[in-house]
């Protein structure tokens, strides 16, 4: 009995020990078969959301991509078939863009709008021009004299590549595919001395929904647009300027583009923004005025890259949430 009990014993032991070999044979091999086909496995990922940003495009008529580039600005404007880069991020965010273009299924772009000469809004475009063919870009002149390397990349990338240059002045009106796009700023172009000031403004409306990007346009700046007559009211998404900085977006301007009181629709505020960044973007101040507005705040530094998904009547969001 007892020698029995020891051979069932020693057998049980053996079928044990020969099911952890079988179970480690089959995790190792999951483990090879995941390393091996890694590079299979992210271009999988991404062509997943390739697909996903397509069935929304088929499912809508504009999407605006606000490009999580850290404390710099780069958005991507699809509609219809048409792809429009506004801004293009620091020199380093180049990799970042075309990745991001990449998913989406761009293979051209039709414009590219450079709203002024700083590093982070332009940074970006020498590389974007040696990777896509861009058919036209819209900048401004360099009224202040702006010398920096970047600077000289870009125009020389713009050269290069022998790119349709055109400065548009305040009030003319450009159409994107269905949409159409208003240059409503810099209004005195020669009298600002800040660069920032001189940054392009625009809005861009489709359908019933409107759209504002102002660079890093700042208050001065702000109220001669104002007092130009434009139809500013009731605004849907409001890009912010400068990143949140209180130097920019006046109590005034907010008030203005959400409609104040008489508002009917919800108003969305897009923050293009650096986590931790050294400059404490976005500033108390502005936040404060954009909920004082009951503006609903998206940014980029907390959710990533942000979709917005329009209509022409309703708008949604999506964003690539950070951990």
């Amino acid at each position: 009995m007892r020698n029995s009990r020891k051979r069932n014993k020693k057998k049980w032991y053996q079928r044990n020990q020969w099911f952890k070999s079988i179970f480690s044979f089959i995790l190792g091999g999951i483990f090879v078969f995941c390393t091996l086909c890694y590079e299979e496995v992210i271009p999988f990922i991404n062509s997943y959301i390739q697909k996903f940003i397509q069935d929304e495009a088929r499912k809508t008529d504009i999407i605006i991509s606000y490009i999580d580039v850290g404390q710099a600005d780069a958005t991507l404007v699809q509609n219809n078939g048409y792809n429009l880069l506004i801004d293009t991020g620091n020199r380093e965010d180049g990799e970042t863009i075309e990745t991001y273009l990449k998913q989406c299924g761009v293979s051209k772009l039709d414009g590219v709008i450079l709203t002024h000469w700083h590093e982070d809004h332009i940074g970006g475009f020498s590389y974007i021009a040696q990777k896509y063919e861009i058919e036209q870009v819209y900048i401004r002149k360099n009224v202040n004299k702006v010398g920096t390397k970047v600077y000289e990349d870009t125009r020389e990338a713009i050269k290069e590549k022998k790119i349709k240059t055109i400065v548009p002045s305040h009030g003319e009106t450009v159409n994107f595919g269905q949409a159409e796009i208003k240059f409503v700023g810099p209004v005195n172009p020669n009298h600002y001395e800040d660069e920032n000031a001189n940054s392009l403004c625009m809005i861009l409306s489709y359908g019933k929904t409107k759209f504002y990007f102002g660079g890093d346009s700042t208050k001065e700046a702000e109220t001669d647009i104002l007092e130009s007559g434009y139809d500013l009211e009731e605004i849907d998404v409001y890009k912010v300027s400068h990143h949140g900085s209180s130097y920019s977006s006046s109590y005034r301007f907010i008030r203005e583009i959400s409609g104040g009181d008489k508002r009917t629709k919800p108003f969305y505020a897009i923050v293009s923004c650096g986590k931790n960044n050294d400059y404490g973007h976005p500033h108390k101040e502005t936040i404060d005025r954009l909920q004082q507005a009951d503006a609903m705040v998206y940014r980029t530094d907390l959710l990533g890259t942000i979709m917005c998904y329009s209509n022409g009547l309703d708008i949604k969001f999506a964003h690539n949430k950070k951990e």
